[in-house]
């Protein structure tokens, strides 16, 4: 899960009496081209995000603090509340390590955890830009014990970037394989819809695992940046640790937003295909509210996040109404829940 910690910012510098220091200039004019300032910064971790209405944009790059534990980046941000230093800690989460049936290798090794380790990750960068609507802010944070803004670089202004031409290309394929394949596929979607294996499980999500082979490597930042061309109101986000691997993709649902008490969340299950000729989109999207499977899909999404949020929260409200949220190609059913 990919994960912001932040306090709002304030157009000053400040300092804290452990030696950390942070300096916050607006930046003019047009926002530079968040993807490709991160992609011409030297050195990792590196970090964007950008949330589902355009309204927050992220890119930070650099490490001046790493934290090994949620806990520990949430004690960092309480203390310093009382101060006029704001951090911004950015990271993930990481889900747990996953096999596929029939086969001995581990998912996504980098970015899991198993029973022994975890490796949830968050740091104050040392640089970051920051949109906020139409707002630009280039953040430095430095620890004074290990470098001085007085001494080093003390350049604060940031010059418009925009993609160049030839940035985005994408090499050609060589091979693809899905995990599991297509009769494996079927096999497992009679499996799970057998009477006998919906009374036990009511839900159950399937996954595939594509792999592709490049001719030549694939550049993440053209990856992401024709992903938002094609789903511009999706999450898209990626972290960087290191040179040779990279977690990156477009979600449609974001997992939850608190402020203060505050907690907003949503239930996005219930897909249907998206139909774009007139009237069949709004019969299609009808058609995704009053679908009964689809209801009761989208309800159970629901009941889970109540019953995990009520031990949490004074109050839980789910909507009663659901939207609906539209991709390119399909449509999925949603509730907003909010809790206290």
């Amino acid at each position: 899960m990919i994960a912001i910690l932040q306090a709002p910012l304030r157009h000053k510098a400040a300092a804290l009496p452990s030696g950390h220091q942070q300096h916050i200039e607006m930046i003019g004019g047009s926002s530079p081209d968040h993807l490709q300032w991160l992609r011409e910064q030297p050195g990792f971790p590196r970090f964007y995000w950008q949330s589902r209405d355009g309204e927050l944009e992220i890119a930070a790059v650099g490490a001046t603090r790493v934290f090994y534990s949620l806990k520990s980046a949430q004690k960092f941000i309480h203390y310093c509340a009382p101060t006029d230093f704001q951090p911004l800690l950015v990271g993930g989460i990481p889900f747990p390590q996953q096999g596929i049936e029939g086969s001995t290798e581990i998912s996504w090794q980098e970015f899991s955890s198993s029973k022994r380790v975890r490796r949830e990750v968050f740091f104050l960068p040392e640089k970051a830009l920051i949109r906020r609507a139409q707002h630009t802010f280039y953040v430095r944070f430095v620890r004074l014990d290990r470098g001085n803004l007085a001494t080093g670089d003390s350049t604060l202004t940031v010059q418009p970037q925009q993609s160049r031409a030839g940035d985005d290309k994408f090499p050609d394929l060589v091979t693809r394989k899905d995990q599991p394949n297509r009769k494996q596929w079927d096999d497992m979607v009679t499996k799970v819809i057998h009477p006998d294996a919906l009374a036990v499980t009511p839900k159950i999500v399937l996954a595939r695992r594509s792999r592709f082979l490049m001719q030549q490597n694939l550049d993440q930042f053209a990856l992401l940046r024709k992903w938002k061309q094609i789903e511009p109101h999706t999450v898209p986000y990626m972290l960087q640790l290191a040179q040779d691997s990279c977690f990156l993709g477009c979600s449609p649902e974001r997992l939850y937003r608190r402020r203060d008490r505050d907690i907003v969340t949503e239930a996005l299950a219930g897909t249907i295909e998206k139909l774009h000729a007139e009237p069949s989109a709004e019969n299609s999207a009808s058609a995704l509210r009053s679908d009964v499977k689809i209801r009761r899909e989208n309800y159970l999404v629901q009941d889970y996040i109540r019953k995990q949020l009520m031990p949490l929260c004074d109050t839980v409200y789910v909507s009663p109404v659901a939207d609906v949220v539209e991709l390119k190609f399909i449509q999925h059913l949603r509730k907003l829940i909010t809790g206290k």
